[in-house]
Formats: structure tokens, C-alpha cells, sequence
């Protein structure tokens, strides 16, 4: 009887993760990109600027 109650414990772990825990973690990786990216776009403007200052 104890092993279908560990089964049921384990089973409800799993749909928590998956309902909750999985699409918080999604929205923190598309954060990340997103920070990424602005990352990357602030950075070329920084070299483009540079580069229009070296030309001078």
C-alpha cells in the first residue's frame, strides 16, 4: 500500500513540474535571449560608433 502512495506522490510531483515550474522556467529563457539579443544589438551600435569615430 505504501508503494502506490510513494507511485501517487511522484505522479502529482510531475504534473506540478510540467503545469508550473516548466513554463515559469520557458519564460526565463526567452527573458535571457531577449537579453541576449539587446546585448548584442547595443554592442554593434557601440562598434558602429566607434568606427564612425576612427573615420574621422
Amino acid at each position: 500500500m505504501e508503494h502506490l502512495l510513494v507511485v501517487a506522490g511522484v505522479l502529482a510531483t510531475a504534473t506540478f513540474a510540467t503545469g508550473v515550474l516548466l513554463p515559469v522556467l520557458a519564460r526565463r529563457a526567452a527573458t535571457d535571449a531577449d537579453r541576449a539579443a539587446g546585448d548584442r544589438i547595443a554592442a554593434d551600435e557601440l562598434s558602429a560608433l566607434r568606427r564612425g569615430a576612427a573615420s574621422r
